[in-house]
């Protein structure tokens, strides 16, 4: 189907459905086409900023979110997913004041900010700042859908957060409702220890939410599938210990 050039609506949708076929290149070209016809678009800027990390271009994508941070002041994406790419390089120096930038904009879906910046503060010995920035980002996400809360406590296990999980279950729980929370935190849990390569301190956790919901058998349920995708070796210490 051929566009015409100002077809911005249409140009979008092609650059969509192109992203979803994972025909990356292309889609970035479309977004960058929409940026030269319609500076003022801030999803085509967010998507070709994205996407240029995605394939590879981090410094493509840090001019693009830089741009975004002069053009969408308000928004804490650009901020946020240039920490992002700092810590990448490991500029944990100019990641922090990225991070601290971003908590001073409008935070929509950038709950990361508060998971990466408490990490480095931790790493720091700040361990008071750490749990205030994990406590912060734990009231923004109770507003939020439970992938998002999962998201968060992935992020928070695997950087170490100094908020214990038990803790944030207990303070999601008065918001959320139990089944909703526990079924988060056994994905989070997951998503956080395996990307850390932690099958002992996964375990440790499912069995401290078996422990703590006797009467639920979600926590014991979901043991099995860890062990047979091998995220839990059966040789585990601790698995050894209580089985």
């Amino acid at each position: 189907m051929k566009l015409k050039p100002k077809d911005i609506k249409a140009r979008a949708s092609l650059a969509g459905s192109l992203k979803k076929e994972s025909k990356k290149a292309e889609a970035l070209k479309e977004y960058e086409r929409i940026i030269q016809d319609d500076p003022g678009n801030e999803e085509a800027y967010r998507q070709a900023g994205l996407l240029s990390e995605e394939l590879g271009n981090t410094v493509r994508a840090g001019e693009i979110f830089s741009k975004m941070a002069v053009l969408f002041p308000e928004s804490a994406f650009p901020p946020g997913r240039l920490g992002l790419l700092a810590e990448k390089r490991e500029d944990i120096v100019a990641a922090e004041t990225f991070y601290e930038t971003a908590l001073k904009k409008t935070i929509m879906n950038e709950l990361y900010v508060y998971t990466h910046l408490a990490a480095i503060r931790e790493k720091r010995g700040n361990n008071i700042d750490a749990e205030l920035l994990y406590r912060q980002g734990l009231e923004k996400i109770l507003d939020h859908s439970q992938e998002i809360f999962m998201d968060f406590i992935s992020s928070m296990e695997r950087n170490k957060g100094s908020l214990d999980l038990m803790k944030l279950i207990e303070i999601s729980e008065k918001e959320k409702g139990t089944e909703e929370v526990l079924d988060a935190a056994l994905t989070g849990v997951h998503n956080g220890f395996t990307a850390r390569g932690d099958a002992d301190g996964e375990l440790e956790y499912f069995l401290k939410l078996t422990d703590k919901y006797k009467t639920n058998k979600k926590p014991l349920s979901s043991l099995p599938v860890c062990l047979k995708t091998g995220a839990i070796p059966t040789g585990s210490s601790i698995f050894v210990k209580r089985f």
